[in-house]
C-alpha cells in the first residue's frame, strides 16, 4: 500500500475576477522571457523521446506543442511567471512511474506544468464532478493545460482559456458561464496514487465557473469523451454536504480536487469550513502552506520548501559533528537549483544503519547516499545490485535508488586518483597505500587502470592487509605489476620507494585519536618528487600534509579527493557531470566552510 497522495495548499480564498483585460483580472499569468535551450542528461532526454513516442497523448496533442511550467511568483501584481517548453515533459515527468525515481528533474528545470481546475456551480445551487477516464475513473473537476494560442502579448487569456476548456469539457457554450472566480493554487508532487495509478504533478489554479443553466439541463448536454464516463455527479453547494461528499469519496478523488474544494470552501465560506475538511479526511492528504507564496519565489524555491529530495550521508555518531560533506553537497544543489537536501544520519549501532536504509528504500523522497567509515561494508549488503569493483570488494561508499532498489557503487578510487591526477602522471609510479579498510579497497584497481607499477599496502592489522592484497593479487599479475602488503610496525626496517603516498586511515582527522598514520620521522625516506595525497579532509592541513609540505613536497588535501569522490556520485545519481569551474568552487566553499569552524 502507497502512503496517500498529498496535495499542498498554495494559495487559498482569493475570490479574485477573472477577465482577459489585464485591468480588470485581480490576478495574471504571463510568459518569462525565454532562458537557455533546455537540456537534460541524454539518458533522461533518451527516456523522455522513448515514452512520448510510445504514449497515447500524441493523438490529443501535436508532436512538439508548447504548454506552460510554472517558472516564479510576482507578489505585487498577483502574477504568476511562466515559461513555454513541449507539453511531453508535463506528460512524463508529471505523470508516469517510470520518472518516480528522477521527477527532480522537472523540479529542478522548472518542468512542473501549470494548469487549472475548475468547480463548477449550476443556476440551481449544485457542483458537479466529472469522473475522470484518463486518471483511474477518479473524480474531478474541469479544464486543463494552457497552449500556445492562449497567449497575447505574453499575457495568458485565463479566460478565454477556461471558457474554452470548459466548453469542450461540459459540451455547453461560452453563453452558459456567467463569471469564473479564482479560489487559489495546490501543488501535488505526487504521481502514483493508493491504486498504484498514475495522477498528474502540476500545479493547479483553483477556479470556480458559474453557470447560467441547472444542473438537469447540464447533466443533458453532457456526453462521454476521451477524458471522461458518461453522467456527473451533483451535490448540495452546501457546507455539510459538501463535507460528507469528500469524506465518503475522497479515496476515489482526483487529489487536485480535494485542493480545489478546500479553497472553494475557505474563498466562499470560511477558513474554519475549510479546516473542517482537513479534519475530516487527515492531514495526510492535504497539507496547508500558504505562506509559501506571500512574496516574491521561485518555483524551485517553493518546492524546496514544501518536500525536499534527500540526498543522505551515513557515517558514525559523531559524523554531523565533524563533517562538511553535507555542506558541499547543499552548496552543489543549490548552485544546480536542484531541490535537494543532504541531510546526515550517524550512529555507532550496525542494526539502527540497517533499519535506517531499509526504511529509507521505501522513501520515495530518498535519492541515495554516500557511506563513511564504518558502514562501507554494511551498506553493501542492503543493495539489490552493485557495480563489478563494489562486488569484489563488498564495499560501497555511493547508494543511488532507482526504481525503488538500491544500486551500490564505490567512487573512493576514482576520487582519489582524480584527485591525484591534478599533480602527477600515475602511470609508471610506485605507490604507498597507508590502509586497508573500507576507503582503500577499490584504490588499486583504479590505480591499476592508470599504469601504476608498484603499490605496497600498509596496515597495522595483517589480516586485513593480506586480503586487501589476495584480492587483487591475480589482476596485478596478469598486468605484470608489483602489489606488496607491510605490516605498520616494520615500516621504520623496509620503508618502501614512494612517488606517491595516498593515507586512506582517519589518523589525522579531528575525530581520530591518532595525528599520523604513521611515524613522521619516517619522511626523511622520501624526496620533494614524491605526491602526497590524503583522504581525510578536516582539517584541511594534516599533520601528514603539513611535515611533507616542510620537505617541498606536493599535495593533495583531502577536499580534493572529497570532491571528486562526489563527482562521481553526482554522476552516477543524476546522470550530469560536473563541470571543472563547478569542482573548483565546491572546493573552495568546503574550504572556506573549515576555515569558519575552526575559529
Amino acid at each position: 500500500m502507497n502512503s496517500p497522495p498529498t496535495v499542498y495548499v498554495l494559495e487559498s480564498g482569493k475570490h479574485q475576477n477573472i477577465s482577459d483585460s489585464s485591468k480588470k483580472s485581480s490576478y495574471k499569468i504571463r510568459h518569462t522571457v525565454s532562458g537557455s535551450p533546455l537540456t537534460l542528461p541524454s539518458e533522461i532526454e533518451k527516456r523522455v523521446q522513448n515514452l512520448w513516442k510510445s504514449s497515447d497523448k500524441k493523438s490529443q496533442y501535436a508532436d512538439s506543442p508548447l504548454t506552460c511550467f510554472l517558472h516564479s511568483f510576482d507578489e505585487n501584481t498577483s502574477t504568476d511567471i511562466v515559461h513555454e517548453a513541449p507539453f511531453k515533459y508535463a506528460y512524463c515527468f508529471g505523470k508516469s512511474s517510470l520518472f518516480k525515481e528522477c521527477s527532480f528533474f522537472a523540479d529542478n528545470l522548472g518542468l512542473i506544468a501549470l494548469s487549472s481546475i475548475c468547480l463548477i456551480r449550476t443556476a440551481d445551487k449544485k457542483l458537479a464532478f466529472g469522473i475522470k477516464k484518463n486518471m483511474s475513473s477518479k473524480i474531478s473537476g474541469f479544464s486543463g493545460y494552457i497552449h500556445h494560442d492562449d497567449f497575447d502579448k505574453g499575457q495568458v487569456k485565463i479566460l478565454s482559456y477556461l471558457i474554452r476548456t470548459l466548453s469542450a469539457e461540459l459540451n455547453i457554450t461560452k453563453n452558459h458561464i456567467t463569471d469564473v472566480i479564482r479560489t487559489g493554487q495546490v501543488y501535488s508532487p505526487d504521481i502514483l496514487d493508493e491504486k498504484n495509478k498514475t495522477n498528474n504533478k502540476a500545479f493547479n489554479n483553483t477556479f470556480v465557473a458559474n453557470l447560467n443553466i441547472s444542473s438537469g439541463a447540464l447533466d443533458e448536454r453532457f456526453k462521454e469523451s476521451e477524458q471522461f464516463e458518461k453522467g456527473l455527479i451533483f451535490i448540495d453547494d452546501e457546507v455539510s454536504s459538501i463535507i460528507q461528499f469528500v469524506l465518503a469519496n475522497h479515496r476515489d478523488m482526483s487529489i487536485h480536487c480535494i485542493g480545489a474544494i478546500y479553497t472553494y470552501l475557505s474563498s466562499f465560506y470560511s477558513d474554519y469550513a475549510a479546516n473542517q475538511l482537513i479534519d475530516t479526511i487527515g492531514t495526510e492528504s492535504i497539507q496547508v502552506r500558504l505562506s509559501l507564496k506571500s512574496h516574491n519565489i521561485t518555483v524551485q524555491q517553493v518546492i524546496r520548501d514544501i518536500t525536499p529530495y534527500v540526498w543522505g550521508l551515513i557515517g558514525n555518531a559523531q559524523i554531523a559533528e565533524y563533517s562538511v560533506a553535507p555542506q558541499m553537497w547543499n552548496s552543489l544543489f543549490e548552485l544546480r537549483n536542484m531541490p535537494i537536501k543532504c541531510v546526515t544520519f550517524g550512529s555507532d549501532n550496525r542494526q539502527e544503519v540497517l533499519n535506517y536504509l531499509e526504511n529509507e528504500k521505501h522513501n520515495p523522497y530518498f535519492l541515495g547516499c554516500n557511506i563513511a567509515r564504518p558502514w562501507k561494508g554494511t551498506s553493501f549488503l542492503v543493495c539489490d545490485t552493485s557495480e563489478p569493483g563494489a562486488e569484489a570488494v563488498e564495499t560501497v561508499n555511493t547508494i543511488v535508488k532507482k526504481n525503488r532498489k538500491f544500486l551500490g557503487y564505490n567512487t573512493d578510487g576514482r576520487g582519489i586518483v582524480k584527485s591525484i591526477s591534478r599533480y602527477v602522471e600515475i602511470s609508471g609510479k610506485q605507490v604507498l597505500l597507508l590502509g586497508a579498510g573500507g576507503a582503500s579497497k577499490t584504490v588499486p584497481r583504479y590505480l591499476l587502470n592508470e599504469g601504476v607499477k608498484a603499490i605496497t599496502v600498509v596496515d597495522s592489522n595483517r589480516e586485513k592487509t593480506n586480503a586487501l592484497v589476495r584480492t587483487y593479487a591475480e589482476v596485478f599479475a596478469k598486468a605484470q605489476k608489483a602489489l606488496y602488503g607491510v605490516l605498520r610496525e616494520d615500516l621504520p626496517n623496509s620503508f618502501p620507494k614512494a612517488d606517491i603516498i595516498i593515507n586512506s586511515t582517519p589518523a589525522g582527522s579531528i575525530e581520530s585519536a591518532e595525528q599520523a598514520p604513521f611515524d613522521l620521522t619516517l619522511l626523511k625516506n622520501i624526496t620533494k618528487d614524491c605526491v602526497i595525497a590524503e583522504m581525510v579532509y578536516n582539517p584541511y592541513h594534516t599533520p601528514l600534509l603539513e611535515e611533507a609540505l616542510k620537505i617541498g613536497c606536493k599535495v593533495s588535501p583531502g577536499i580534493n579527493m572529497l570532491v571528486d569522490q562526489a563527482a562521481e556520485s553526482f554522476a552516477l545519481a543524476f546522470g550530469s557531470e560536473l563541470s571543472k569551474d563547478e569542482k573548483h568552487l565546491l572546493v573552495e566553499t568546503t574550504k572556506l566552510t573549515l576555515h569558519n569552524e575552526s575559529r
